[in-house]
């Protein structure tokens, strides 16, 4: 897996963008976490970018919710984006779309 990181600013409020690649698994967990722990504090809105993403599995389902709870729980503005009709269906059957605004490619 690897991952690209980049903050950006809009009318004056910080996005962290995250950038998946390849696979979201166990082994992804410290890669990922290394990707937002140093920015997620300044920024307003954090947007996972899946659109090069392969794999994803139970795990990567919990690094989603450790980033929602370190991001501010229920008042953190996430958007997962360009994510696979097969990826979608997975966070739709785990509820996640009530968690997280999902867009599909």
């Amino acid at each position: 897996m690897a991952v690209k990181v980049s903050v950006t600013e809009n009318n004056g409020q910080k996005v962290l963008t995250i950038g998946v690649t390849g696979r979201l698994d166990i082994y992804s967990y410290g890669e990922f976490s290394a990707a937002y722990k140093d920015h997620i504090a300044d920024c307003s809105q954090t947007v996972i970018d899946m659109s090069e993403l392969e794999y994803i599995d139970s795990s990567a389902l919990g690094m989603l919710l450790m980033l929602r709870e370190r991001a501010g729980g229920a008042q953190a503005a996430i958007k997962i984006v360009n994510c696979s009709p097969a990826v979608a269906k997975i966070l739709a059957t785990v509820k996640f779309d009530k968690l997280f605004g999902i867009t599909p490619v």
